[in-house]
């Protein structure tokens, strides 16, 4: 016990080189708190994907035993610089098995953040932040966002009974008995079937695409390793839906979705969510998490309850290097009106182009 508190009091945190490669995916593998952006194949798909420089961050004990992770990305773009952990998604964030080594690692993160004359070092986690912590260096706390997690544990015949009888399971029989099926398509020539479908979505929905190389990206490091999969929904073999899904220990999140609202009476989705649910329920995952929302998003919030999920609030941290606020990225509030308003008239392949650098700028 002794030898283990005088490692921890020496620990320093240190930028991960390729050497750590072992080292590193044993400890993300090990934690019970990580989650698939602590890995070294989410590092990839950032930097494949969007082309953004990661720094990522080891705190160490004096016998070189890793304790703590900080994935970090140099975020360069109309908003100025920032590091964030992690861009695109709701989670990432610090990853340690003692304050010390989350001490560590903030204060080199806070450091470098000035050194590269960063606006701002954000992280972003599905735990509370610890408020120690936040006073000792500064930091903005934010539980804007909010998550919904099912709870798969309960087995497929008690979800289906716990799913909202009038406005899901209806939909989903109706969907069922108009011929809709479901398929697991984990080939390199789905992801042109998905992102071509994903284009139509963003653009319909008024959003900037995310580049094609992201999901190049994902299929290489993710889908062929089994660490994702792709599902798509057809109607008379027409493809309807498609959607990128992670496996991230013990949850499965549904990432990127593609429905096509043309279609949208015969209910892609819900057949689309229920057997992504019933997927992950038989492979023995725990929860089944729909991702970060903003609570301006009421009506999303309700039909992800109809699900039987429940709302967790997620942390997103700011060291702010001379802001007097944390920014605001939520595009569901009126400011972004017009912007959605305008996109939504893009031609298909210039929102394409111009989506892959904004999704850049902003992610």
């Amino acid at each position: 016990m002794p030898e283990a508190i005088a490692a921890a009091a020496t620990v320093q945190a240190t930028a991960y080189g390729e050497g750590d490669y072992a080292a590193w995916e044993a400890f993300v593998e090990a934690h019970p708190r990580s989650n698939i952006y602590h890995s070294l194949a989410w590092k990839a798909v950032t930097e494949e994907g969007l082309g953004h420089r990661a720094i990522y961050l080891k705190a160490v004990d004096g016998g070189g035993s890793i304790r703590g992770v900080l994935p970090l990305f140099l975020i360069k773009g109309i908003a100025g610089r920032r590091l964030v952990s992690v861009p695109m998604r709701d989670r990432g964030g610090l990853l340690t098995l003692d304050r010390a080594s989350a001490r560590a690692l903030l204060a080199e993160a806070v450091r470098l953040s000035r050194e590269l004359r960063c606006a701002y070092l954000e992280l972003r986690s599905l735990d509370e932040f610890d408020p120690e912590l936040a006073s000792e260096f500064g930091l903005a706390v934010s539980r804007h966002w909010v998550t919904t997690r099912v709870d798969l544990s309960a087995g497929v015949d008690r979800l289906w009974k716990a799913l909202d009888r009038d406005a899901i399971r209806w939909a989903i029989n109706k969907a069922t008995r108009g011929g809709m099926t479901f398929e697991d398509d984990q080939s390199q020539a789905g992801i042109d079937l998905f992102y071509g479908l994903f284009v139509r979505t963003r653009t319909g929905m008024g959003i900037p695409p995310f580049p094609r190389n992201l999901f190049t990206a994902i299929w290489q490091h993710l889908i062929s390793k089994g660490k994702a999969r792709l599902f798509v929904v057809r109607q008379k073999g027409m493809p309807v839906h498609a959607m990128i899904n992670f496996l991230s220990g013990d949850t499965f999140i549904p990432a990127y979705a593609a429905p096509q609202n043309e279609w949208r009476k015969s209910y892609p989705n819900e057949f689309m969510f229920w057997h992504t649910i019933r997927w992950a329920a038989e492979q023995g995952f725990r929860y089944y998490d729909f991702g970060a929302d903003s609570p301006r998003q009421a009506g999303l919030l309700q039909f992800k309850r109809k699900w039987g999920g429940v709302p967790h609030p997620v942390s997103y941290v700011f060291h702010l290097n001379g802001r007097s606020q944390p920014p605001n990225f939520d595009s569901s509030s009126g400011s972004y009106d017009l912007v959605r308003k305008v996109w939504r008239r893009f031609p298909l392949p210039l929102s394409r182009a111009l989506g892959a650098w904004a999704t850049r700028q902003l992610s």
